[in-house]
């Protein structure tokens, strides 16, 4: 069984670095300047997990709109907890793309704090504001997890 998976952020939230860790990819990732697909095979089936490049909101929202036809069966919304603009591009993010009529379409849309060993050692850690996620026409959350602790739990 073939499952898709889209990743969502702004550069720096560790988006590419999740999928290496998926796939088993020993080396750090550079930053991604053109769309990633890696397929990862599981017990469960094949996923293709697609990390659109972009560094700002603006990017990310430009490569998100190349593939708004496309219907994944989750999204993950990752943010680094260390950062709170990052948490914020989020909520941009989604409003711009259902701005441009193009929502985001997936079965399942997740977010995912990122960096919690980094947030824990520093002392601090932004938590999104689920009601706020849930109040939008444009985001339903069906959870949130460290990918740290979850990793198996990332792929539907």
């Amino acid at each position: 069984m073939k499952k898709y998976v889209v990743l969502i952020g702004v550069g720096g939230v560790g988006k590419t670095t999740l999928v290496y860790r998926l796939a088993g990819v020993p080396i750090a990732p550079s930053p991604t300047k053109r769309p990633g697909i890696y397929r990862i095979r599981a017990e469960a089936g094949d996923y293709y997990i697609l990390d659109p490049p972009g560094q700002y909101i603006d990017e990310v929202v430009e490569s998100l709109l190349r593939i708004a036809h496309m219907y994944f069966d989750r999204a993950l919304l990752m943010y680094d907890l260390t950062r709170y603009d990052t948490l914020q591009a989020l909520y941009q993010i989604a409003e711009e793309m259902c701005v441009r009529g193009r929502c985001i379409a997936a079965r399942e849309v997740w977010t995912v704090g990122n960096k919690r060993d980094v947030a824990a050692s520093i002392g601090v850690e932004h938590e999104p504001d689920l009601t706020l996620l849930h109040a939008g026409r444009y985001v339903k959350i069906s959870a949130l997890v460290d990918p740290l602790e979850k990793l198996a739990e990332l792929l539907p």
